[in-house]
């Protein structure tokens, strides 16, 4: 069962004034933030046992190169899957190829205007909800298969 009904999105990033502006808006979505400043600290908690329902990533974040913590994160989260969105400053071929390939899930310019985060967060949610309903059907259909329909005994 998921434990919470409220995602946490993991705000990864050096800049102030990003972490200021991005903050402001998950909170109006109604989502709750972990703010992490280095990379070391975005790979713990992307791979802790709840790991975030979305980490924004700045591919400026210090500590290892961003391929490096996409790759540790998949490495040691098998089977478990999140959205992760790099920030970049420009897009080169190589993150688009890898856009492509789903090892990441979005890319969201820098320099991206509070609306645009507003959609994306919220696309995030919505996903956040689905994945908590199926998980709630998942749970029912295996009660039911448990069930003896005779008795309606367990």
């Amino acid at each position: 069962m998921l434990a919470n009904n409220t995602p946490t999105f993991l705000l990864a990033s050096p800049d102030p004034a990003l972490l200021t502006e991005i903050e402001a808006s998950i909170e109006r979505v109604g989502a709750r933030v972990e703010v992490v400043l280095s990379a070391e600290t975005a790979l713990s908690a992307m791979t802790a046992p709840h790991p975030p329902s979305l980490a924004l990533l700045d591919v400026n974040l210090p500590g290892m190169e961003i391929g490096q913590l996409l790759a540790a994160v998949r490495s040691e989260s098998v089977g478990r899957r999140f959205s992760d969105c790099p920030d970049f400053d420009s897009v080169t071929q190589e993150w688009l190829d890898r856009l492509s390939e789903d090892v990441i899930d979005d890319l969201i310019p820098h320099a991206a205007a509070s609306p645009f985060w507003r959609l994306r967060l919220d696309m995030v949610l919505r996903n956040h909800r689905r994945m908590r309903e199926l998980e709630q059907l998942r749970e029912a259909a295996a009660l039911n298969a448990q069930m003896d329909h005779l008795t309606g005994n367990l």
